[in-house]
């Protein structure tokens, strides 16, 4: 007789139970032989999923059936709260947060000696982090590439205080154009993100960008006879302009109002007696002698000067007249001394 058996544990018995078929002699009953099918016990070890925690504990979930003991072992410095148990919590140790992983050896034995093991390896993960300059410079006409070095990090976006735009707002790489009120503010604010993507802390970074308008400026220049400017000679008057470069690599448009001035040369006849003090030099002979002055517009003005130097004498004599005397272009009225006004060559005196 067979009897059909579910999988699962089961208990069995043999119960005789008399029935009432008779009512004298002894009853009997005996199993010949009972065969069971050989046993078989399914054997499996599984140390888990590998995982990815910031630098914490870890709690493993591993599963296995069939198995008698259990081993935990680690390749790390770390500790498990225990060692025999399917699922304890493995405290990372300094080198193993400093390699950023370590490894979990599971390892089961069942009854019949044998020996299954599996391996679970743990990634540990610091805080997202940027690195990126503080701030940059463009022209008002200009857009920027914008690069950040980040780490750890899932998600990154950009945002502006302004109202600029960028070529996009995902990823560590961006282009931004500054809008009207930016280039008016003249600086915008410029705010990168990056979340963590194992919840281990997002990070920020602010980045301020400096945008400088395209400068007009004037000025007004005097110049004798011709004027170079950066390269360029100028001989007319007139309102000249060049684009020059700022500091920042930005177009600084310059006016400048030219005047020319000529330099000029002028003749002169003096009479001196004795010498002449001219151009911080002492004259004491006569002659043609030449002098280049600086002109109040800070021009050349050559002064070529005819000299008499007129030895001094003093002749003195009476001149009797009626009512006036003409001495040299000059009426005298009254009687007395004088002295010749324009007879350089000799100091006469006249008494009249």
């Amino acid at each position: 007789m067979i009897f059909p058996v579910m999988q699962g544990e089961h208990t069995f018995s043999w119960v005789y139970e008399k029935n009432g078929t008779g009512s004298t002699g002894s009853d009997h009953a005996w199993i010949d032989e009972i065969l069971f099918p050989v046993r078989h016990i399914h054997f499996a070890c599984n140390a888990g999923a590998d995982q990815d925690r910031c630098q914490e504990a870890v709690q493993l979930e591993a599963n296995a059936i069939g198995y008698e003991t259990l081993l935990w072992a680690t390749t790390g410095d770390g500790s498990f709260s225990a060692t025999d148990i399917l699922d304890p919590i493995y405290t990372p140790g300094e080198q193993d947060l400093a390699n950023k992983a370590v490894s979990l050896t599971l390892t089961a034995n069942n009854e019949l000696g044998e020996t299954l093991t599996d391996d679970v390896t743990i990634r540990f993960h610091d805080p997202a982090s940027i690195e990126m300059d503080e701030e940059g410079d463009i022209c008002e006409s200009q857009s920027i590439d914008l690069n950040a070095t980040v780490n750890e990090a899932g998600l990154v976006s950009w945002e502006t205080e302004g109202d600029g735009e960028f070529s996009g707002i995902l990823g560590a790489e961006a282009t931004y154009t500054p809008g009207a009120q930016d280039i008016a503010n003249g600086s915008v604010n410029l705010r990168i993100k990056a979340m963590s993507p194992y919840g281990c802390g997002d990070a920020e970074h602010l980045f301020l960008l400096n945008v400088h308008p395209i400068e007009h400026t004037e000025f007004n220049m005097e110049a004798c006879g011709s004027y170079n400017w950066n390269g360029t000679e100028y001989s007319e008057d007139g309102d000249y302009e060049q684009t020059l470069q700022s500091i920042y690599g930005c177009d600084s448009i310059v006016t400048m109002h030219l005047t020319l001035i000529d330099a000029y040369q002028m003749e002169t006849e003096v009479a001196a007696c004795d010498s002449y003090e001219w151009g911080g030099e002492t004259l004491t002979e006569s002659g043609i002698y030449e002098h280049t002055f600086t002109s109040i517009h800070g021009c050349d003005s050559t002064v070529v000067m005819q000299l008499t130097i007129n030895n001094s004498s003093e002749d003195m004599w009476a001149v009797d007249a009626c009512d006036s005397y003409e001495w040299d272009g000059i009426t005298y009225t009254e009687s007395g001394i004088y002295d010749c006004p324009s007879d350089r060559n000799h100091q006469r005196r006249h008494r009249s």
